[in-house]
């Protein structure tokens, strides 16, 4: 979905392996979807799904498959981002001694060395919790962001984007803009 125009190349044409390629992995993706699906399926029951998901009219806009790439993206995701966001606090850190022990006095202060601090500490610590922002504006960790179809007709700078087109915004250079 990412690059629509891609479905529209034939397989057969030379330097199309990457399909046959995308074919292949995309049977693995599914097959990986489908198991913290199934796991999140037997330990909840159908209707908390249903009351999570419905709208003001009771609608349920989501389907099964959507449930699945909820669970299975934040199973995939998750291992990932926080190796990448870890890695991005120690290289800030390493970069910024003085923060670093500005954040660490923080923490001694609140602790007194008896205990690491837990999310129920993050009011106690704000200048850590907004250490751990800046790094993640610093760097973000998925850069582009995900790719969303756009709901309704739009337009940006004189182009119109029509509902259903898929957009994905660069969380990078938002993230970088001099206010």
């Amino acid at each position: 979905d990412t690059f629509p125009i891609l479905k529209h190349i034939p397989r057969w044409l030379p330097g199309a392996g990457f399909k046959r390629q995308a074919e292949e992995w995309r049977t693995l993706v599914l097959a990986f979807l489908e198991v913290p699906f199934a796991e999140t399926k037997r330990q909840m029951v159908r209707d908390f799904w249903l009351s999570v998901f419905a709208n003001e009219d009771d609608q349920v806009p989501f389907n099964e498959q959507h449930v699945k790439q909820v669970a299975g993206t934040m199973f995939f995701d998750g291992a990932d981002t926080s190796a990448a966001g870890l890695a991005y606090f120690v290289q800030a850190m390493l970069a910024n001694p003085e923060a670093q022990r500005k954040a660490q006095s923080e923490i001694d202060d609140l602790t007194k060395g008896k205990y690491l601090p837990t999310f129920e500490d993050e009011d106690s610590l704000p200048y850590v919790s907004a250490l751990v922002k800046e790094v993640l504006r610093w760097r973000a960790i998925f850069p582009l962001g995900e790719p969303r179809l756009l709901q309704t007709e739009d337009e940006y700078e004189g182009y119109r984007i029509p509902a259903g087109s898929p957009v994905i915004g660069n969380t990078w250079c938002v993230s970088s803009v001099l206010l």
